[in-house]
Protein backbone atom coordinates (compact mmCIF):
# COMPACT_ATOMS: atom_id res chain seq x y z
CA UNK A 1 0.00 0.00 0.00
CA UNK A 2 1.51 3.81 -0.73
CA UNK A 3 0.76 6.15 1.64
CA UNK A 4 0.99 9.90 -0.70
CA UNK A 5 1.85 11.59 2.33
CA UNK A 6 4.97 9.89 1.99
CA UNK A 7 7.43 10.33 -0.89
CA UNK A 8 10.36 8.19 0.00
CA UNK A 9 10.54 4.88 1.93
CA UNK A 10 14.51 3.87 2.54
CA UNK A 11 15.14 0.93 3.90
CA UNK A 12 18.48 0.50 5.93
CA UNK A 13 19.61 -3.02 7.07
CA UNK A 14 22.25 -3.74 9.44
CA UNK A 15 23.91 -5.76 11.60
CA UNK A 16 26.14 -5.14 14.91
CA UNK A 17 26.78 -1.53 13.62
CA UNK A 18 25.94 0.24 16.60
CA UNK A 19 28.88 2.76 16.60
CA UNK A 20 28.20 3.69 12.56
CA UNK A 21 24.86 3.30 12.02
CA UNK A 22 24.13 6.83 13.80
CA UNK A 23 25.80 8.96 11.06
CA UNK A 24 23.92 7.62 8.87
CA UNK A 25 20.35 7.91 10.40
CA UNK A 26 21.47 11.66 10.68
CA UNK A 27 22.09 11.55 7.18
CA UNK A 28 18.15 10.71 6.15
CA UNK A 29 16.92 13.23 8.83
CA UNK A 30 18.53 16.13 7.82
CA UNK A 31 17.11 15.22 4.43
CA UNK A 32 15.86 19.08 2.80
CA UNK A 33 12.56 16.78 1.96
CA UNK A 34 10.83 15.99 5.25
CA UNK A 35 8.19 13.32 3.59
CA UNK A 36 9.79 10.29 4.14
CA UNK A 37 10.33 7.46 6.07
CA UNK A 38 13.61 5.55 7.34
CA UNK A 39 12.37 1.51 7.86
CA UNK A 40 15.64 0.07 9.88
CA UNK A 41 15.66 -3.80 9.35
CA UNK A 42 18.13 -5.22 12.33
CA UNK A 43 19.59 -8.34 11.26
CA UNK A 44 19.80 -9.67 14.75
CA UNK A 45 22.54 -7.59 16.15
CA UNK A 46 24.21 -8.35 19.29
CA UNK A 47 25.11 -4.94 20.57
CA UNK A 48 23.08 -2.20 21.27
CA UNK A 49 22.48 -1.36 17.97
CA UNK A 50 18.57 -0.85 18.96
CA UNK A 51 19.37 1.34 21.48
CA UNK A 52 21.49 3.67 19.08
CA UNK A 53 18.66 3.78 16.52
CA UNK A 54 15.66 4.54 19.65
CA UNK A 55 17.99 6.93 20.94
CA UNK A 56 16.92 8.74 17.74
CA UNK A 57 13.34 10.54 18.74
CA UNK A 58 11.54 10.92 15.49
CA UNK A 59 8.13 9.07 14.54
CA UNK A 60 9.71 8.75 10.76
CA UNK A 61 12.07 5.77 12.00
CA UNK A 62 10.76 2.46 11.77
CA UNK A 63 13.07 -0.22 13.65
CA UNK A 64 12.04 -3.90 12.92
CA UNK A 65 14.59 -6.16 14.91
CA UNK A 66 14.97 -9.97 13.38
CA UNK A 67 14.74 -13.13 15.58
CA UNK A 68 17.69 -14.96 13.47
CA UNK A 69 20.29 -13.50 11.38
CA UNK A 70 19.70 -14.32 7.82
CA UNK A 71 22.98 -14.33 6.85
CA UNK A 72 23.96 -17.33 8.95
CA UNK A 73 20.50 -18.95 8.29
CA UNK A 74 21.22 -18.72 4.64
CA UNK A 75 25.34 -20.27 5.31
CA UNK A 76 22.88 -23.42 7.45
CA UNK A 77 19.89 -24.05 5.24
CA UNK A 78 21.11 -22.63 1.79
CA UNK A 79 17.20 -20.70 2.10
CA UNK A 80 16.77 -17.38 4.24
CA UNK A 81 15.58 -13.97 3.43
CA UNK A 82 16.58 -10.57 2.64
CA UNK A 83 16.86 -8.02 5.06
CA UNK A 84 15.69 -5.76 2.48
CA UNK A 85 13.05 -7.65 1.36
CA UNK A 86 11.27 -6.73 5.36
CA UNK A 87 11.71 -3.38 4.86
CA UNK A 88 10.28 -3.75 1.13
CA UNK A 89 7.22 -5.41 2.82
CA UNK A 90 6.78 -2.84 5.23
CA UNK A 91 7.46 0.67 2.80
CA UNK A 92 4.49 3.09 2.14
CA UNK A 93 6.18 5.93 0.04
CA UNK A 94 5.99 6.74 -3.54
CA UNK A 95 9.51 5.72 -3.68
CA UNK A 96 12.07 3.45 -2.57
CA UNK A 97 15.71 3.78 -1.67
CA UNK A 98 18.46 2.16 0.40
CA UNK A 99 21.26 3.00 2.01
CA UNK A 100 23.48 0.56 4.12
CA UNK A 101 24.14 1.42 7.82
CA UNK A 102 27.58 2.41 7.23
CA UNK A 103 26.88 5.03 4.33
CA UNK A 104 25.62 8.75 3.81
CA UNK A 105 23.01 10.48 2.04
CA UNK A 106 23.62 13.86 1.30
CA UNK A 107 21.02 16.51 2.71
CA UNK A 108 19.59 17.31 -0.62
CA UNK A 109 19.39 13.12 -2.00
CA UNK A 110 15.68 12.79 -1.58
CA UNK A 111 14.82 16.03 -3.29
CA UNK A 112 16.70 15.77 -6.13
CA UNK A 113 16.18 12.08 -6.84
CA UNK A 114 12.37 12.84 -6.09
CA UNK A 115 12.34 15.80 -8.72
CA UNK A 116 14.33 13.83 -11.62
CA UNK A 117 11.61 10.99 -11.05
CA UNK A 118 8.75 12.99 -11.64
CA UNK A 119 9.93 14.52 -14.67
CA UNK A 120 10.41 11.17 -15.70
CA UNK A 121 7.52 9.68 -15.38
CA UNK A 122 8.19 6.93 -17.30
CA UNK A 123 11.49 5.61 -15.21
CA UNK A 124 11.55 2.60 -12.98
CA UNK A 125 14.76 3.51 -11.13
CA UNK A 126 17.05 6.31 -11.36
CA UNK A 127 20.81 6.32 -9.56
CA UNK A 128 23.02 9.15 -8.81
CA UNK A 129 26.98 9.71 -8.45
CA UNK A 130 29.17 9.29 -5.08
CA UNK A 131 31.53 10.41 -3.56
CA UNK A 132 33.83 7.29 -2.54
CA UNK A 133 35.86 7.39 0.62
CA UNK A 134 39.16 5.02 0.90
CA UNK A 135 42.41 4.38 1.42
CA UNK A 136 44.04 2.78 -1.34
CA UNK A 137 46.48 0.17 -0.63
CA UNK A 138 47.43 2.26 2.87
CA UNK A 139 48.97 5.22 0.51
CA UNK A 140 46.62 7.67 2.26
CA UNK A 141 43.00 8.84 2.20
CA UNK A 142 40.84 9.54 -1.06
CA UNK A 143 37.70 11.00 -1.34
CA UNK A 144 37.04 10.93 -4.81
CA UNK A 145 34.51 10.88 -7.38
CA UNK A 146 32.68 7.63 -8.37
CA UNK A 147 30.91 8.82 -11.60
CA UNK A 148 28.67 6.13 -13.11
CA UNK A 149 27.96 6.11 -16.48
CA UNK A 150 24.32 5.65 -18.67
CA UNK A 151 22.41 2.33 -17.87
CA UNK A 152 22.63 -0.67 -20.68
CA UNK A 153 21.75 -4.40 -20.65
CA UNK A 154 24.95 -4.99 -22.26
CA UNK A 155 26.80 -3.39 -19.82
CA UNK A 156 25.40 -4.71 -16.65
CA UNK A 157 25.58 -8.09 -17.52
CA UNK A 158 29.89 -7.51 -17.27
CA UNK A 159 29.55 -5.49 -14.29
CA UNK A 160 27.48 -3.79 -11.80
CA UNK A 161 27.24 0.22 -12.72
CA UNK A 162 24.50 0.93 -10.10
CA UNK A 163 25.70 1.39 -6.61
CA UNK A 164 23.28 0.21 -4.14
CA UNK A 165 23.03 3.57 -1.74
CA UNK A 166 22.39 5.71 -5.15
CA UNK A 167 19.07 4.62 -6.63
CA UNK A 168 15.79 5.12 -6.33
CA UNK A 169 12.66 3.29 -7.64
CA UNK A 170 9.19 3.30 -7.94
CA UNK A 171 6.91 1.20 -5.43
CA UNK A 172 4.93 0.14 -8.38
CA UNK A 173 8.68 -1.36 -10.18
CA UNK A 174 9.24 -2.94 -6.97
CA UNK A 175 5.42 -4.84 -6.64
CA UNK A 176 6.33 -5.95 -10.47
CA UNK A 177 9.15 -8.04 -9.94
CA UNK A 178 8.75 -8.74 -6.09
CA UNK A 179 11.55 -9.24 -3.93
CA UNK A 180 15.34 -9.46 -3.59
CA UNK A 181 16.98 -12.62 -3.95
CA UNK A 182 18.40 -13.96 -0.35
CA UNK A 183 21.59 -12.24 0.24
CA UNK A 184 25.07 -13.45 -1.00
CA UNK A 185 23.37 -15.10 -3.55
CA UNK A 186 24.32 -14.98 -7.50
CA UNK A 187 21.80 -15.61 -10.03
CA UNK A 188 22.01 -16.62 -13.28
CA UNK A 189 20.57 -14.22 -16.50
CA UNK A 190 20.12 -15.14 -19.77
CA UNK A 191 23.08 -17.08 -20.76
CA UNK A 192 25.23 -15.52 -18.18
CA UNK A 193 26.55 -17.48 -15.40
CA UNK A 194 25.65 -15.36 -12.28
CA UNK A 195 25.06 -12.38 -11.72
CA UNK A 196 25.74 -11.06 -8.38
CA UNK A 197 25.31 -10.17 -5.89
CA UNK A 198 21.72 -10.01 -5.22
CA UNK A 199 21.03 -5.87 -5.62
CA UNK A 200 22.53 -6.48 -8.69
CA UNK A 201 19.85 -9.06 -10.29
CA UNK A 202 17.11 -6.30 -8.40
CA UNK A 203 18.37 -3.61 -10.92
CA UNK A 204 18.35 -6.03 -13.96
CA UNK A 205 14.83 -7.41 -13.01
CA UNK A 206 13.53 -3.77 -12.48
CA UNK A 207 14.71 -2.40 -16.32
CA UNK A 208 13.02 -5.50 -18.12
CA UNK A 209 9.84 -3.79 -17.60
CA UNK A 210 11.42 -0.37 -17.30
CA UNK A 211 13.06 2.42 -18.18
CA UNK A 212 16.65 2.87 -16.16
CA UNK A 213 18.08 6.35 -16.16
CA UNK A 214 21.65 8.17 -14.32
CA UNK A 215 21.16 10.81 -13.21
CA UNK A 216 24.29 12.43 -13.18
CA UNK A 217 24.98 14.32 -9.77
CA UNK A 218 26.78 13.49 -6.49
CA UNK A 219 24.05 12.74 -3.72
CA UNK A 220 25.65 9.80 -1.69
CA UNK A 221 28.65 9.77 0.37
CA UNK A 222 30.07 5.72 0.14
CA UNK A 223 32.77 4.84 3.28
CA UNK A 224 34.37 2.17 2.03
CA UNK A 225 36.00 0.28 5.00
CA UNK A 226 39.37 1.05 4.03
CA UNK A 227 38.61 4.32 4.99
CA UNK A 228 40.76 6.02 7.38
CA UNK A 229 36.94 7.43 8.85
CA UNK A 230 35.15 4.43 8.85
CA UNK A 231 35.25 4.15 12.26
CA UNK A 232 34.82 7.31 13.45
CA UNK A 233 31.17 7.54 14.23
CA UNK A 234 31.46 11.18 13.92
CA UNK A 235 32.89 11.24 10.45
CA UNK A 236 30.40 14.34 9.04
CA UNK A 237 31.69 14.30 4.94
CA UNK A 238 29.00 16.85 4.02
CA UNK A 239 30.34 19.58 6.14
CA UNK A 240 26.78 19.91 7.98
CA UNK A 241 25.11 19.23 11.39
CA UNK A 242 21.80 20.67 12.78
CA UNK A 243 23.08 21.44 16.51
CA UNK A 244 26.97 21.95 16.12
CA UNK A 245 29.09 20.88 19.33
CA UNK A 246 30.15 23.17 21.85
CA UNK A 247 34.19 22.99 20.03
CA UNK A 248 34.25 22.62 17.15
CA UNK A 249 38.44 22.39 15.11
CA UNK A 250 38.98 24.82 13.06
CA UNK A 251 38.62 23.29 9.59
CA UNK A 252 41.60 23.38 6.93
CA UNK A 253 41.57 24.15 3.50
CA UNK A 254 41.51 20.46 2.55
CA UNK A 255 37.87 20.05 4.46
CA UNK A 256 37.13 22.69 1.23
CA UNK A 257 38.93 20.96 -1.00
CA UNK A 258 37.83 17.91 -0.33
CA UNK A 259 34.39 18.99 -1.83
CA UNK A 260 36.26 20.95 -4.67
CA UNK A 261 36.93 17.81 -5.87
CA UNK A 262 33.60 17.08 -7.37
CA UNK A 263 34.85 18.12 -11.07
CA UNK A 264 31.40 17.61 -12.17
CA UNK A 265 29.13 19.97 -10.12
CA UNK A 266 31.93 22.40 -10.81
CA UNK A 267 31.52 22.13 -14.46
CA UNK A 268 27.88 22.31 -14.27
CA UNK A 269 27.57 25.04 -12.24
CA UNK A 270 30.25 26.85 -14.85
CA UNK A 271 28.45 25.99 -17.47
CA UNK A 272 25.23 27.36 -15.82
CA UNK A 273 26.97 30.91 -14.99
CA UNK A 274 29.43 31.74 -17.65
CA UNK A 275 27.11 34.10 -19.43
CA UNK A 276 26.71 36.74 -16.13
CA UNK A 277 29.86 38.97 -15.98
CA UNK A 278 31.70 39.64 -13.63
CA UNK A 279 35.48 39.68 -11.57
CA UNK A 280 34.44 37.29 -9.94
CA UNK A 281 36.63 33.65 -10.57
CA UNK A 282 35.17 30.82 -11.30
CA UNK A 283 36.68 28.53 -8.45
CA UNK A 284 36.36 31.59 -6.20
CA UNK A 285 32.72 31.41 -7.13
CA UNK A 286 32.77 27.30 -6.48
CA UNK A 287 34.34 28.09 -3.23
CA UNK A 288 31.63 30.44 -1.92
CA UNK A 289 29.03 27.84 -3.34
CA UNK A 290 30.29 25.40 -0.88
CA UNK A 291 30.23 27.07 1.91
CA UNK A 292 26.91 28.48 1.38
CA UNK A 293 25.83 25.20 0.86
CA UNK A 294 27.47 23.08 3.88
CA UNK A 295 29.20 25.62 5.69
CA UNK A 296 28.41 24.93 9.89
CA UNK A 297 26.21 26.94 12.10
CA UNK A 298 22.93 28.55 11.94
CA UNK A 299 22.56 32.04 10.70
CA UNK A 300 21.98 34.86 7.44
CA UNK A 301 24.49 34.18 4.14
CA UNK A 302 25.18 38.02 3.76
CA UNK A 303 26.93 39.39 0.54
CA UNK A 304 27.84 43.05 0.79
CA UNK A 305 28.94 44.08 -3.06
CA UNK A 306 26.88 42.21 -5.85
CA UNK A 307 27.22 44.43 -8.76
CA UNK A 308 25.68 42.31 -11.34
CA UNK A 309 24.93 39.12 -9.94
CA UNK A 310 27.61 36.68 -10.41
CA UNK A 311 28.97 35.82 -6.56
CA UNK A 312 25.11 36.36 -5.55
CA UNK A 313 23.85 33.62 -7.90
CA UNK A 314 27.17 31.26 -6.90
CA UNK A 315 26.11 31.82 -3.25
CA UNK A 316 22.34 31.53 -3.97
CA UNK A 317 23.00 27.93 -5.93
CA UNK A 318 24.68 26.49 -2.71
CA UNK A 319 22.21 27.64 -0.25
CA UNK A 320 19.29 26.53 -2.72
CA UNK A 321 20.51 23.24 -3.25
CA UNK A 322 20.60 22.29 0.23
CA UNK A 323 17.67 24.21 1.15
CA UNK A 324 19.62 26.47 3.25
CA UNK A 325 19.51 30.11 4.26
CA UNK A 326 18.78 32.76 1.30
CA UNK A 327 21.35 35.33 0.49
CA UNK A 328 21.13 39.06 1.25
CA UNK A 329 22.58 40.89 -1.32
CA UNK A 330 23.66 44.35 0.23
CA UNK A 331 24.76 47.17 -2.78
CA UNK A 332 23.74 50.37 -3.95
CA UNK A 333 23.67 49.08 -7.20
CA UNK A 334 25.60 52.07 -8.45
CA UNK A 335 29.22 50.60 -8.85
CA UNK A 336 32.78 51.40 -7.81
CA UNK A 337 35.13 53.99 -9.25
CA UNK A 338 36.09 51.89 -11.72
CA UNK A 339 33.18 51.21 -13.45
CA UNK A 340 31.91 54.43 -14.21
CA UNK A 341 32.14 56.04 -17.97
CA UNK A 342 35.79 56.39 -18.91
CA UNK A 343 37.15 54.13 -16.53
CA UNK A 344 39.50 51.28 -16.86
CA UNK A 345 36.74 49.12 -16.13
CA UNK A 346 33.72 50.88 -17.14
CA UNK A 347 30.35 48.88 -17.01
CA UNK A 348 28.34 49.78 -19.99
CA UNK A 349 25.20 48.75 -18.75
CA UNK A 350 25.49 51.23 -15.55
CA UNK A 351 26.04 54.01 -17.83
CA UNK A 352 23.27 53.19 -19.81
CA UNK A 353 20.82 52.63 -17.44
CA UNK A 354 22.99 54.15 -14.06
CA UNK A 355 22.35 51.12 -12.27
CA UNK A 356 23.00 47.65 -12.42
CA UNK A 357 20.01 46.79 -10.36
CA UNK A 358 17.87 45.52 -13.21
CA UNK A 359 20.63 43.21 -14.80
CA UNK A 360 21.35 42.22 -11.31
CA UNK A 361 17.55 40.96 -11.30
CA UNK A 362 17.67 39.43 -14.62
CA UNK A 363 20.96 37.17 -14.03
CA UNK A 364 19.28 36.14 -10.72
CA UNK A 365 16.06 34.85 -12.94
CA UNK A 366 18.09 33.78 -15.28
CA UNK A 367 19.59 31.07 -13.11
CA UNK A 368 16.22 30.41 -11.21
CA UNK A 369 17.07 32.25 -7.85
CA UNK A 370 15.63 35.22 -7.83
CA UNK A 371 13.64 33.40 -5.44
CA UNK A 372 16.05 32.67 -3.25
CA UNK A 373 17.71 36.62 -2.68
CA UNK A 374 16.61 39.27 -0.71
CA UNK A 375 18.61 42.56 -2.19
CA UNK A 376 18.90 45.54 -0.29
CA UNK A 377 19.26 48.47 -2.46
CA UNK A 378 21.74 50.95 0.21
CA UNK A 379 25.05 51.06 1.10
CA UNK A 380 26.76 48.85 3.35
CA UNK A 381 26.71 51.11 6.44
CA UNK A 382 23.23 52.32 6.02
CA UNK A 383 22.10 48.77 5.32
CA UNK A 384 23.98 47.36 8.71
CA UNK A 385 22.27 50.31 10.89
CA UNK A 386 19.03 47.95 10.67
CA UNK A 387 20.69 44.73 10.87
CA UNK A 388 19.81 42.88 13.92
CA UNK A 389 20.36 39.12 12.85
CA UNK A 390 23.37 36.42 13.65
CA UNK A 391 25.01 35.54 10.14
CA UNK A 392 26.98 32.82 9.32
CA UNK A 393 28.80 33.58 6.52
CA UNK A 394 29.95 37.42 5.51
CA UNK A 395 31.34 37.55 1.78
CA UNK A 396 32.97 41.31 1.62
CA UNK A 397 33.23 42.62 -1.77
CA UNK A 398 31.91 46.41 -1.71
CA UNK A 399 34.47 49.50 -2.45
CA UNK A 400 38.45 48.63 -2.35
CA UNK A 401 39.21 51.48 -0.78
CA UNK A 402 40.77 50.90 2.76
CA UNK A 403 38.45 52.76 4.74
CA UNK A 404 35.11 51.33 2.70
CA UNK A 405 36.72 48.06 3.63
CA UNK A 406 37.36 48.47 7.20
CA UNK A 407 34.10 50.09 7.39
CA UNK A 408 32.29 47.13 5.72
CA UNK A 409 34.30 44.98 8.41
CA UNK A 410 33.27 47.08 11.32
CA UNK A 411 29.66 47.36 10.30
CA UNK A 412 29.22 43.65 10.10
CA UNK A 413 31.74 41.68 11.68
CA UNK A 414 29.36 42.11 15.41
CA UNK A 415 27.17 40.13 13.60
CA UNK A 416 29.30 36.94 12.69
CA UNK A 417 28.73 33.75 14.81
CA UNK A 418 30.97 31.47 16.72
CA UNK A 419 32.53 29.24 14.00
CA UNK A 420 31.09 31.34 10.57
CA UNK A 421 32.94 32.76 8.01
CA UNK A 422 34.13 35.63 6.29
CA UNK A 423 35.17 35.80 2.77
CA UNK A 424 37.06 38.93 1.38
CA UNK A 425 37.60 39.06 -2.14
CA UNK A 426 40.52 40.68 -4.22
CA UNK A 427 42.82 40.24 -1.70
CA UNK A 428 46.89 40.63 -3.07
CA UNK A 429 45.32 42.15 -5.79
CA UNK A 430 44.16 45.42 -4.73
CA UNK A 431 46.59 47.28 -2.35
CA UNK A 432 44.43 48.63 0.01
CA UNK A 433 42.28 45.59 -0.13
CA UNK A 434 45.04 43.61 1.24
CA UNK A 435 46.56 45.83 3.78
CA UNK A 436 43.14 45.99 5.50
CA UNK A 437 42.92 42.73 5.55
CA UNK A 438 46.35 41.73 6.75
CA UNK A 439 45.77 43.87 9.70
CA UNK A 440 42.69 42.75 10.31
CA UNK A 441 44.34 39.49 11.19
CA UNK A 442 46.90 40.76 13.27
CA UNK A 443 44.19 42.83 15.39
CA UNK A 444 41.41 40.45 15.43
CA UNK A 445 43.46 36.78 17.17
CA UNK A 446 39.48 35.22 17.47
CA UNK A 447 40.11 34.81 13.30
CA UNK A 448 41.93 32.43 11.96
CA UNK A 449 42.77 32.06 7.78
CA UNK A 450 41.26 29.07 6.37
CA UNK A 451 41.61 29.08 2.70
CA UNK A 452 43.15 31.18 -0.02
CA UNK A 453 42.06 30.67 -3.63
CA UNK A 454 43.08 33.22 -5.93
CA UNK A 455 42.33 36.33 -4.50
CA UNK A 456 39.92 35.13 -2.04
CA UNK A 457 40.76 34.62 1.24
CA UNK A 458 38.40 32.82 3.82
CA UNK A 459 38.85 33.26 8.04
CA UNK A 460 36.67 31.82 10.43
CA UNK A 461 35.95 32.72 13.99
CA UNK A 462 36.93 30.59 16.48
CA UNK A 463 34.35 29.18 19.20
CA UNK A 464 33.55 30.66 21.86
Amino acid sequence: MTDNNIAVSVIMPTYNRADLIGRSIKSVLRQTMPDFELIIIDDASTDNTEEVVRSFEDDRIIYIRLEENHLQVHKETGKGDNPRNVGLRRARGRYIGYLDSDDMYRVNFMEEMVQFMDQNPDLGLAYCDAYWHRNLDGKGELSNCNLSIEFGPKIMTIRNIIRTPTVLHTKEAGEKVGFFAPIKTRVPHEGVPYIGPEDWDYWLRISKHYKVKHHAVILVHKINETSDYYNDPDFDPEFQTPDPPPIQVLPESRDIFHKMSTAYEFVQLFEKLKHIEGWLNMTDGYVLHLLAKAGRGNGEIVEVGSFLGLSTCWLALGAKAAGREKITAVDHFQGSAEHQKGAKAECKVLVKQGTTFNQFQENLKSVEVDDYVNPIVASSTEAAKTWDKPIRLLFLDGGHEYESVKADWEAWSPFIIPGGYVAFHDVDTWQEVSRFYYEMLDQNPEYKPVMAVHSLRIVQKAMD
